[in-house]
């Protein structure tokens, strides 16, 4: 009986550290499991224990249930599947994943999740930001390559506890010249533009200021909306995707650009899979939903032997109007350069001339 209660600890714990596993269709169950209670959305403070009640669903009978969450592991291996548990003192403030897994006597995977809000009513004392590099000016310097710093913001409550509330649902961050630095609800600050400004934080009575330094090399990059094509056509009611070409020169590989700082055209659009068909002389061609590939095409373009980088994006998330005439790309380089190219565009579509 032990040597069997050892055998569930060790799956359930495998499958709590791995990705979800890809398991047969006609085997594994959809699910499987719910979490009965507590409510999807709950709001518990450190160190305060709650009740998680699992069952089976759709028929499905576990034989074996963990649930794991930052701080929180425990294995039941028969039912009722409930358990009272509690996230440290000190956790970290903000939403968690509370997830259940578990398996069946055939030992298929099940599975489900909710969110739960760690939160304290425990009065404060103050706040202070941490940085990555001990001694350095207390300062964001985004330079030499780093485009983003994510805040880690701590707080000390009257109870002796010090705990990290960057992402707390009662914290605020607001940069005072979003032009040029621009920061998240989860404290990541962005570098848009060269210049100097501030992010205030705010938690519960508290307040701190920040400065923030941007500084990088710019970079004035070719790129060619609808390679191939000299109209530039945009359907601007296509719900498919865009194709842009951003060209490499004796002085600027674009293969080097960084995917995920790549924005197009006045909603900032990012780059999603296609399928690198360029043939798009009609409005419509070249634009298909169903385009499952990768993100970035890389090939010579314009036949100069230089290596460029076709991009694909979504038309409803362009942000173009009938008024636009041109669209600009913008994103960093590996180096942390900031890249940006225009090209003309024709608007298409209901209301447009």
């Amino acid at each position: 009986m032990k040597l069997q209660s050892y055998r569930w600890i060790w799956l359930l714990a495998t499958i709590a550290l791995l990705p979800p596993l890809v398991l047969d269709g006609a085997q594994a169950p959809t699910g499987g499991l719910r979490i009965v209670t507590p409510p999807d959305g709950t709001t518990v403070e450190p160190g305060q224990r709650f009740a998680v009640a699992i069952e089976g669903q759709r028929g499905v009978t576990p034989a074996a249930v963990s649930i794991n969450s930052p701080g929180i592991f425990a294995v039941r291996e028969h039912p009722p599947f409930t358990f009272s548990v509690s996230y440290p003192a000190n956790a970290p403030l903000g939403p968690k994943r509370l997830i259940a897994d578990g398996m069946d006597a055939q030992e298929r995977s099940l599975g489900a999740q909710i969110t739960i809000n760690v939160e304290t009513s425990t009065p404060l004392k103050s706040i202070q930001v941490r940085f990555r590099t001990v001694g350095r000016p207390a300062m964001v310097n985004l330079i030499a390559g780093i485009t983003e710093e994510r805040l880690r913001v701590e707080g000390a409550f009257v109870d002796g506890t010090t705990r990290d509330i960057s992402k707390s649902r009662e914290i605020q961050y607001v940069s005072a010249n979003p032009l040029v630095a621009a920061v998240a609800p989860d404290g990541l600050v962005q570098a848009i533009d060269n210049g100097a400004t501030a992010i205030t934080i705010t938690y519960k009575s508290k307040s701190i200021t920040v400065p923030v330094k941007v500084e990088f090399k710019k970079v004035s990059v070719p790129i060619d909306i609808r390679p191939e094509s000299s109209r530039n056509v945009v359907n601007l009611d296509s719900k498919g995707r865009f194709p842009v070409t951003i060209f490499s020169t004796p002085t600027f590989n674009a293969t080097r650009v960084r995917l995920d700082t790549v924005r197009f055209g006045p909603g900032g659009a990012k780059p999603v899979a296609g399928d690198g068909d360029r043939k798009d002389e009609d409005p419509g061609e070249g634009e298909r939903e169903d385009g499952r590939g990768k993100i970035e095409h890389v090939e010579d373009i314009n036949g100069d032997r230089l290596p460029d980088l076709l991009l694909f994006f979504r038309i409803q998330e362009i942000g173009l109007t009938c008024a636009d005439t041109q669209a600009t790309l913008t994103g960093f380089t590996l180096l942390g350069e900031k890249i940006s190219g225009s090209d003309k565009v024709q608007p298409v579509g209901p209301g447009c001339r």
